[in-house]
């Protein structure tokens, strides 16, 4: 019922059969499409074209990546996973040039954006850090995790998809992005969500509800009020639903005035505590086994991550029995689309605490190379880790301070051991202790490199009745380079020597008082 009220919907908007006015002739806004990570302008087949949705509705739409005109994001690729990404803005700044070749070609003032995904931060990056004047009027996005996917863990943890999967970590967007990255420049934002999954056992990498990897929380992190769609996070990118209920009415709705409002980030509740995560490589014809212990909590769930999407696994609880999974008990689902952050998810109900033994097995779908994946372990309830870096934005050499503690409604935990795994840009690793005392240990890091660094703090903690807790928490530095200071030395010494031969060696002497004294001016005004 509701696809063919969307369908109606876009029928009613289209105007006579075959119609496709020119966007500058009619009017409307060319629309420009903006896809999200490790996808390309291809996902937008269903908006393209003579019988795509946009024509349906007298737009115009451009995909950037099409060659309509110059500009392609690069954004990972599931071909490729190890080839790198941009970061958001120097995606940003091919879209803007893209929008640029759009108004040349359509002679439009103004361009709409539809944005799927990551495709709506970097849109976001552009409305307000490189937009010099407003050539947007809308933007629309779908499933845009504006305050991360604890999803893109997964493949982060093996370096695909980087630094765009680090981006998409909720310490990134909140702590980082979501508090520079503020001002709309007048342009009307909407935001369409999926809640496809609304309960904690079926969302196994990410809050409920979600559309699987990306929960609606996250969407709304922007301060846009999301509407709801039962349907998947790639779903929401080609379903005539999704445009005929939601797109095409934001497309036609009215614009804001044209302003500097401030878009705030409202507080995020609490993300679903790691358990751990766990990386390897199985080899065809072989199986891994990785044990992951599992404390007293309401739900654990389970993702696993595998590029060649061919990897199989069992599972035995914590009383050694092996466990049957199903879709009806368990959440089981397995996504075969090798561009989603997921392969394989399912989860219990009150676990057994103690040691659960995943056993991970090649198939005959698996490569001769292998496969390689990753396995987190996320629950609800229990103790809760807080970690944090003393520095967001660091220089290199400076020395940033990490530290953890552990929150409990129950009992207290001590914290036995912890260590903040830290993964360079270069694909590089380091481990930092993190010491003095079970409550808040600290550790102490001087980057060397500049670049978007993850933070993966690994803590090991124990109740006053001997249970073990184990926790992961995700975080990332953005190191700048040092900023070059006055070369006050150079210009003291120049200075001296012309007060010398102009003045003698009085008016050096007046020199050093007065520098002096404006450094240590300067100094106060600084601190």
């Amino acid at each position: 019922m509701c696809k063919v009220l969307a369908m109606a919907l876009v029928m009613m908007l289209a105007g006579p059969p075959g119609s496709m006015p020119d966007a500058a002739a009619g009017g409307a806004n060319p629309v420009v499409l903006v896809h999200g990570l490790n996808s390309t302008a291809t996902k937008w087949a269903a908006y393209l074209g003579p019988e795509g949705f946009l024509a349906k509705v007298g737009r115009r739409g451009f995909a950037v990546g099409d060659g309509q005109t110059p500009g392609v994001l690069r954004t990972g690729s599931y071909t490729e996973p190890f080839g790198g990404t941009n970061t958001i803005a120097e995606n940003a700044a091919i879209l803007r040039d893209y929008i640029a070749g759009v108004r040349r070609m359509t002679g439009a003032a103004r361009v709409d954006i539809v944005a799927h995904s990551m495709g709506g931060l970097i849109s976001r990056y552009y409305i307000d850090r490189l937009m010099d004047e407003r050539d947007v009027d809308r933007l629309v996005m779908l499933g845009t995790p504006n305050g991360g996917s604890p999803c893109a863990n997964l493949p982060a943890r093996l370096g695909i998809s980087t630094p765009a999967t680090l981006e998409l970590r909720p310490s990134y967007l909140n702590d980082v992005f979501n508090q520079q990255i503020t001002r709309r420049n007048g342009v009307s934002f909407h935001a369409l969500a999926g809640d496809v999954f609304t309960e904690a056992l079926r969302s196994p990498c990410t809050g409920a509800p979600s559309d699987l990897v990306v929960d609606v929380d996250s969407v709304e992190a922007a301060g846009v009020a999301a509407k709801r769609l039962p349907l998947l996070h790639d779903d929401l990118q080609r379903s005539a639903e999704a445009f005929g209920e939601f797109v095409a009415p934001a497309l036609a709705s009215d614009v804001a005035e044209p302003g500097n409002e401030t878009g705030t980030s409202p507080a995020r509740p609490d993300e679903p505590q790691t358990v751990a995560l766990a990386a390897g490589h199985v080899a065809a014809g072989a199986h891994v086994e990785q044990v992951l212990n599992i404390d007293e909590v309401a739900v654990a769930t389970f993702a696993i991550f595998d590029s060649t999407r061919s990897l199989a696994v069992s599972v035995r609880g914590a009383s050694g029995n092996p466990l049957e999974l199903s879709a009806a008990e368990n959440g089981l689902i397995k996504i075969d689309d090798p561009e989603t952050l997921l392969y394989l998810g399912y989860g219990f109900v009150n676990p057994q605490p103690g040691p659960w033994w995943i056993t991970l097995h090649s198939t005959d779908r698996t490569p001769p190379t292998g496969a390689d994946f990753a396995l987190t372990a996320q629950v609800q309830g229990g103790a809760t880790l807080r970690s944090q870096t003393s520095e967001l934005l660091p220089e290199v050499g400076e020395e940033v301070h990490i530290s953890a503690t552990f929150e409990s409604d129950g009992p207290p935990v001590a914290i036995r051991r912890a260590v903040a795994l830290i993964r360079t840009p270069d694909g590089g690793e380091e481990a930092v202790m993190l010491k003095g005392g079970g409550v808040e240990p600290v550790g102490a890091w001087r980057p060397d490199r500049v670049g978007l660094h993850g933070i993966d703090v690994v803590v090991v903690g124990e109740t006053a009745d001997g249970e073990r807790v184990e926790r992961t928490d995700f975080l990332v530095a953005e190191v700048q380079a040092v900023e070059a200071g006055i070369p006050w030395f150079p210009i003291f010494v120049l200075a001296g020597v012309a007060l010398i031969v102009v003045a003698g060696v009085g008016g050096f002497a007046a020199l050093v008082v007065a520098v002096y004294g404006f450094r240590r001016r300067s100094s106060r005004v600084n601190a």
